[in-house]
């Protein structure tokens, strides 16, 4: 019985390595099919030479460390924006008949800086197809430029912002609103008002227009 046994089980691992080589001649003939080099001669070591040119077997070659760069001077190609070395500050001679800027100059006078002084305003509040409203819009134009700086003028169309109206309490437009420089209303009209009755009612107010 046990010679018996002994022989099938040799019998067995006879199998086993016969079909491991089996196997691996199999998957040894698929990679050298893959490759196209299975009946060349010297395939192996041809298929080893490519590998080595393709890049995948390549050697890292050795890379030497750079050398230190100078201070103050750029590499060439570390930074294409400048093509000089860097050597401290330049002194650019403006050209022949320009004065170079000076503080004088880039000052700014005081004046300037100073918030803007509070105007009286004259308010029209009226509708732009409105017939006493349309003869009003080109006085106020010319009083808007004629006497900037001394009053300002607005005009509101009350017709396109109804709440206007509700917050001036307007009941008939045109109507024209004179408030002092602090914002406080000092009187109003309905109606057509003139350049010259807008300009009198001005002076009568204190406020000076001046003779024009």
């Amino acid at each position: 019985m046990t010679s018996k046994s002994d022989s099938v089980n040799e019998r067995k691992v006879f199998l086993r390595v016969g079909v491991l080589a089996l196997l691996a001649l199999a998957v040894a003939g698929v990679v050298y099919l893959r490759q196209g080099t299975l009946s060349q001669p010297g395939a192996a070591s041809e298929a080893l030479e490519d590998l080595t040119t393709t890049g995948i077997a390549q050697p890292v070659p050795s890379i030497s460390p750079p050398e230190p760069a100078l201070a103050g001077v750029v590499p060439p190609g570390d930074d294409p924006g400048i093509a000089e070395p860097i050597a401290g500050p330049v002194d650019r001679a403006a050209p022949e008949g320009v004065e170079p800027a000076t503080e004088e100059r880039l000052s700014v006078p005081e004046e300037a800086l100073a918030p803007a002084k509070p105007l009286p305003k004259l308010l029209d509040l009226g509708a732009d197809k409105c017939i006493p409203c349309k003869q009003m819009a080109p006085i106020l134009d010319e009083l808007r430029v004629e006497y900037a700086g001394v009053f300002e003028v607005v005009f509101i169309d009350v017709w396109k912002n109804s709440s206007e109206a509700d917050k001036y309490r307007i009941r008939i437009i045109p109507t024209q609103i004179f408030y002092d420089a602090s914002g406080k209303e000092l009187f109003r009209h309905t109606g057509f008002y003139s350049k010259e009755q807008i300009l009198a009612k001005w002076r009568e107010l204190g406020v000076d227009v001046g003779g024009r």
